[in-house]
């Protein structure tokens, strides 16, 4: 998007070196650090503004902006490498086949982003060992870098259509861009033989909505089908597993989760696995809707806040629009007893109930720096919570 670009590392506890690298190699500078503090959880789950209560926390983000403003007019970052995944050569199956006539299916969601749903997702899989893993969130998936799993098949995913100028039809009369609605067409193409300036389309910002070749004089556009992601299968530790990679700016999400939920149901069908463990998006939008329908239950992990609980009563509705009974698991637990109070009084209502409260736990950060899973990790009450958590998801399963 041509766009300058700073880094700002939250829940900062001076040991982000890979960030510092990351920043270095990538040629993106760190603007600023915000402390990892158990009074910033405490005060944003009140509804306050961090920055009324706390003045420490005031002035750094006054002068992460005045470095932000630093930025303008300067250079925008390359763009960085795909992340590759490992490839595996292997050509037997993914996992040892189970014994099971049918599955079960487990979606671990949230109503906002970091809520802990991915760490949790993460630890379930540990507790399990033997299920279908599946990363339904294709917008940002994250499970992979837990599990660093090894892909045995790539796939394209064709998500919708985009357009093209061909500069060398193009008599730069302007109709395309007078006529797109999303500002997705430059005057600053290349020459050809009759003019030295012509128009093309920017990619990130095209919507494929295909307007653009039915005003075009010269018939110089075209709007073709364009892969907008891949899908794959891979091997893990504690499982197949089915992810994907959403191209920067692409559409067509819900899609995206579908292939990757029917692949894992494919997967657990032919291997006789009895449960597939899904990691869902975060928010209520398409790809939650792609996540949620047809699933066996759903754990929503929450938090404490007013946002949480605000956000956690939106997906419980749309669970009982889809008719999938969920369970709630509430992160950073005791940092506001009053709001975990209206989780169980909100879960009550809507056929629910709490699961599992993991308390506010630094060997959930520590464990997230150093690559682990809390499980992984070591001892710690935040450990115990979760396992807690997963027993009751086996007891809901059992009852089902």
């Amino acid at each position: 998007m041509g766009v300058p670009t700073g880094i700002v590392v939250n829940r900062s506890d001076g040991q982000d070196a890979i960030i510092q690298q990351y920043a270095d190699a990538v040629g993106v500078p760190v603007i600023g650090r915000i402390p990892f503090r158990r009074a910033y959880a405490e005060t944003y789950s009140r509804g306050s503004l961090l920055v009324d209560c706390h003045e420490e926390l005031a002035e750094n983000l006054s002068r992460i902006y005045e470095e932000l403003l630093k930025l303008r007019g300067g250079k925008t970052p390359p763009v960085p490498a795909l992340e590759a995944f490992a490839a595996s050569h292997s050509t037997q199956q993914p996992s040892d086949a189970g014994t099971a006539d049918g599955y079960k299916e487990i979606t671990v969601i949230s109503g906002k982003g970091g809520t802990g749903k991915t760490t949790v997702t993460a630890c379930f899989a540990q507790l399990a060992r033997t299920q279908v893993l599946a990363d339904n969130d294709v917008d940002a998936a994250d499970l992979h870098l837990l599990f660093t799993p090894a892909v045995r098949e790539e796939h394209p995913f064709v998500g919708g259509l985009k357009a093209t100028i061909d500069a060398s039809k193009c008599i730069a009369c302007g109709k395309c861009a007078q006529s797109c609605h999303f500002n997705a067409i430059r005057f600053d193409g290349p020459a050809n033989d009759a003019i030295q300036k012509t128009y093309r389309v920017e990619e990130f910002a095209c919507e494929g909505c295909g307007l653009c070749p039915r005003v075009c004089p010269a018939g110089a556009i075209l709007s073709e089908k364009a892969v907008t992601g891949n899908w794959y299968d891979s091997t893990t530790p504690y499982g197949p597993m089915a992810h994907a990679r959403l191209g920067i700016a692409e559409e067509n999400s819900g899609r995206l989760v579908t292939q990757v939920r029917n692949h894992a149901a494919k997967l657990a069908e032919d291997l006789r696995m009895a449960r597939i463990l899904a990691d869902g998006p975060p928010g209520t939008g398409c790809p939650v809707i792609a996540s949620v329908s047809g699933t066996d239950l759903l754990v929503i992990v929450t938090e404490p806040s007013v946002s949480g609980v605000h956000d956690m009563e939106r997906v419980l509705d749309l669970a009982a629009h889809f008719g999938v009974s969920a369970l709630i698991v509430i992160n950073k637990a005791d940092i506001n007893a009053e709001q975990a109070d209206r989780i169980v009084a909100i879960a009550a209502r809507h056929r629910s109930r709490v699961a599992a409260r993991i308390p506010f736990d630094h060997a959930v950060n520590e464990a997230l720096m150093a690559g682990k899973t809390v499980i992984d990790h070591g001892e710690s009450e935040a450990a115990n919570a979760i396992r807690t958590a997963w027993h009751e998801v086996e007891k809901e399963l059992a009852i089902e």
